[in-house]
């Protein structure tokens, strides 16, 4: 009779093992650590995911409000070509070098600061270069704009 039990214990494994469901005593098998490795490692792999998707999102971010800055310093670069324009058309021996906006001044409600230069390339031309300058995460930044304006009265 006990030889029939055991029998039937021993058969039951083997059909356990085949059928893939789980053995009731999983040390039996031999398989015993095998389902905790394998809870690591995935754990591991699905960190490692996470990780990585986080990276991403921190890496757009981040060039996403560069690309802003950037944006804005070109506007402000623009607005400063603009303000030499209107001083051309009202005085044109009034344009010089930091003719609108005083030398480095940082622009009223951000963190810009622009210069202007002024350089005549002939009696009727003058060669404007708009510097607009800001910090991003510690790096010094710069975005400069070059234009030429003529003289079209007197």
């Amino acid at each position: 009779m006990v030889g029939e039990a055991d029998s039937f214990l021993h058969n039951a494994a083997l059909l356990d093992r085949r059928s893939g469901f789980a053995s009731p005593n999983p040390s039996a098998d031999g398989e015993g650590g095998q389902a905790l490795v394998e809870m690591i490692i995935s754990l591991t792999i699905l960190m490692l995911v996470l990780m990585g998707i986080t990276s991403a999102i921190t890496f757009g971010l981040a060039a996403v409000s560069e690309t802003s800055l950037n944006g804005q310093s070109v506007h402000l670069a623009q607005e400063g070509i603009e303000r030499a324009r209107v001083q051309r058309d009202q005085n044109w021996s009034g344009i010089v070098d930091n003719c609108c906006s005083s030398d480095g001044s940082v622009i009223a409600g951000t963190a810009f600061s622009r210069t202007i230069q002024v350089s005549d390339t002939s009696p009727d031309e003058k060669q404007i270069k708009i510097d607009v300058s800001w910090t991003s995460r510690g790096i010094a930044r710069t975005t400069t704009l070059v234009t030429v304006l003529t003289r079209w009265s007197n």
